[in-house]
């Protein structure tokens, strides 16, 4: 006596209620896999982005949103910190490197961030096609002074007094370096020029700086990280841009002469990370944080909301799990004679018990399978929307250790399920049975 092919045949004659109940079966456990996976994905990828970056200073305020806004190109600058802590730092013996930002602007959505040429330098981010921009210290001093002197002259104008003679300033050409993904999806190529738009979000009422086009020198290779979607340029020509200059009331993610919003540190040994952490952080002007603490304290965050989602997972599971006892239990009534035939034949109590147990796990288990592809169906589609939100994706087709217990957790539902229908038919009298029902 062959079970499987017993159980085949019952599936197929109660093909309807099989399908809709492995369907409740695959829903629960593509929810489950698809949760799972893009929340292990998401979280190597953002572990994966601030190795490197082993502390990030700015201006006093959320040492996440600080995080999110250097390394990841997400959210807005907390505020600005003077050039002089700049300087400070890298004449610091503890320090190996210390690589300054400054953000306020955006072209098609993508950040600006005006770095310098230690940034591809300290992070090892290497180039696909072209050469780095052109950027000195001494023409970032100029940058800083001219821009002062545009604000007094400013001043001046509006006082009604004659505007000082600006002094002669050596400029850097305006240059930048862009990610793979910006050159993927806007089409710029080396030699080619762009136009940033103010503020770090596309807004239809952006002022577009027109007299300042930087000319594109090199594209990164792919990092697989925010870094992607970023056009870097030359520190000094962040502040040739009409409106980073000195204001009466400094406004937000508009970085003042004299001054970044970030600056993130590489040190020659990681024993000097606390007590540099906490030299800035108990003076008054700058702030500073880990990114890989920040970065597990964002997912214990989002971990709450995992919990959520896969907690309606498992009660979709097993309402899932109850539909099918209760199909099969009902379909009892229909079968008493065929069972009484196959007892008749000689199969024992055992074996029929076995035969609708088998039957409960052979839909949860057809319904696990497709839920698995499903699961990854969804990462693939979802892929879209944190590519375009992160510069982020994950790996569709890779298998996580979790999708195996979750099959596993699908059949011993099954197997539960069984068991109350099982019961029934193992109690099934056979002389009673045997006689064809009218």
């Amino acid at each position: 006596m062959n079970l499987f092919k017993i159980v085949t045949k019952n599936m197929r004659q109660r093909a309807l209620a099989t399908t809709l109940t492995g369907i409740s079966v695959a829903l629960a456990v593509a929810l489950t896999v698809a949760i799972v996976h893009i929340k292990r994905g998401m979280q190597q990828r953002f572990e994966q982005s601030t190795l490197g970056y082993e502390m990030v200073i700015g201006a006093k305020g959320s040492p996440l949103q600080l995080v999110l806004n250097t390394v990841f190109n997400l959210d807005i600058s907390p505020g600005n910190i003077p050039w002089t802590l700049v300087e400070k730092l890298q004449a610091d013996r503890r320090v190996k490197a210390a690589v300054p930002f400054s953000v306020g602007d955006n072209y098609r959505g993508f950040r600006i961030i005006g770095t310098t040429g230690a940034f591809g330098e300290t992070f090892g981010y290497k180039l696909a096609e072209g050469r780095w921009f052109t950027c000195s210290i001494e023409a970032l001093r100029d940058a800083f002074k001219e821009a002062l002197e545009h604000s007094q002259e400013r001043i001046a104008k509006e006082k009604g007094d004659a505007p000082a003679k600006p002094a002669a300033h050596h400029h850097n050409a305006a240059e930048a370096v862009i990610g793979a993904t910006v050159a993927q999806e806007t089409g710029l190529r080396v030699g080619q020029k762009f136009i940033a738009a103010h503020g770090v979000e596309v807004s239809p009422n952006a002022e577009e700086h027109t007299d300042n086009p930087w000319t594109i020198t090199g594209i990164l290779a792919p990092t697989g990280t925010a870094v992607d979607r970023g056009l870097y340029i030359n520190l000094d020509s962040f502040y040739h841009i009409e409106g980073h200059e000195v204001r009466d009331a400094p406004k937000d993610n508009d970085p003042d002469p004299g001054q970044v919003s970030a600056i993130a540190l590489k040190l020659r040994s990681p024993i000097h990370a606390f007590p540099i952490y906490r030299e800035i952080n108990d003076g008054e002007e700058a702030m500073a944080a880990f990114p890989a603490v920040e970065v597990r304290k964002l997912f214990a965050i989002v971990g709450n909301i995992d919990r959520i989602l896969l907690a309606q997972a498992i009660l979709i599971g097993l309402v899932a799990g109850v539909a099918i006892a209760v199909s099969i239990y009902n379909s009892m009534s229909e079968r008493r004679r065929e069972i009484a035939i196959l007892r008749a034949l000689g199969a024992r109590r055992g074996t029929i018990f076995a035969i609708v147990v088998l039957e409960a796990v052979a839909i949860c288990a057809a319904g696990a399978v497709a839920g698995v592809a499903g699961g990854h169906l969804i990462v693939m589609v979802a892929n879209a929307a944190l590519r375009h939100v992160s510069g982020f994706t994950v790996a569709p087709l890779t298998m996580e250790v979790a999708e195996l217990w979750v099959v596993a957790g699908s059949v011993a539902l099954g197997a539960l399920a069984g068991i109350g229908p099982a019961w029934r038919a193992y109690r099934t009298e056979v002389a009673e049975n045997l006689a064809p029902t009218s």
